[in-house]
């Protein structure tokens, strides 16, 4: 099945290209394009062992691949003794669970990762480190932190990832967000990019003002925010899944 795109106005101006599956048009004018693909996303759900999630601990961290939407169950998990703290957690928020993912780089660019918990409170925190696995156990070990990210309802992170290598990821939190249901989501990126010129002298327009609106798999929407450089251009790396770009 072909990628779907919506259809430009007759007196706009359009340029399309191919981007890593994307179909990408743009236009001076103000409007809406919708960059849509198929896309099949695998649930896994991790199971409760006793009273404690089984990817309580690293190694027993639940395999994720591209395209993978998680959920656990945060009851009776924990943060272990000796276990990595995220170098992102500048406020010093006491932190009493965390739960663990594994990934194998099959290519060398950027992965999303996604993790999403119910409201709890404003000022409330959770966290994602990512470690290269530098050993497989068990026991498994890993490396110094790499990335870290921190948010509250919503904690979508970019990382720099290596073909062949694996990473682990830990996302913890406050005693607040024990006993709710987290979804974690794993996607491959791709550079998504176009240029913006002037209808009537096709000119490239600078300081054009786009958003992109990235749904994940729950259908929620996440932006980012770019603008055209001197020569009209601009790109961002996204998460290949249907988009919405607003200019």
């Amino acid at each position: 099945m072909h990628p779907a795109r919506s259809q430009p106005s007759r007196d706009a101006v359009v340029h399309t290209q191919r981007v890593q599956g994307f179909t990408v048009a743009n236009r001076k004018q103000r409007a809406v394009l919708i960059v849509a693909q198929i896309i099949m996303f695998s649930l896994i759900v991790v199971p409760i062992a006793g009273a404690v999630p089984t990817n309580d601990t690293l190694d027993n961290a639940t395999l994720v691949a591209d395209n993978d939407l998680v959920w656990t169950d945060t009851t009776g998990a924990t943060f272990d003794a000796g276990e990595p703290a995220p170098g992102c957690n500048l406020v010093g928020d006491t932190l009493t669970w965390s739960v663990w993912f594994t990934f194998n780089a099959d290519y060398t660019g950027t992965v999303m990762l996604d993790a999403r918990l119910p409201y709890k409170g404003a000022g409330l925190r959770q966290y994602m480190s990512i470690y290269e696995i530098t050993s497989v156990g068990p026991p498994t070990t890993i490396g110094a932190e790499l990335d870290c990210g921190s948010g509250q309802m919503i904690n979508m992170q970019y990382f720099s990832v290596t073909a062949g290598k694996q990473y682990a990821v830990a996302i913890s939190g406050v005693n607040e967000y024990l006993g709710e249901s987290l979804s974690v989501e794993f996607q491959t990126t791709a550079l998504l990019q176009g240029t913006v010129t002037d209808e009537s002298t096709t000119n490239p327009l600078q300081g054009i003002a786009i958003q992109i609106l990235v749904p994940n798999a729950s259908l929620q929407l996440n932006k980012l925010y770019i603008t055209t450089a001197a020569d009209g251009t601009w790109e961002a790396t996204v998460p290949t899944r249907p988009l919405v770009v607003k200019f």
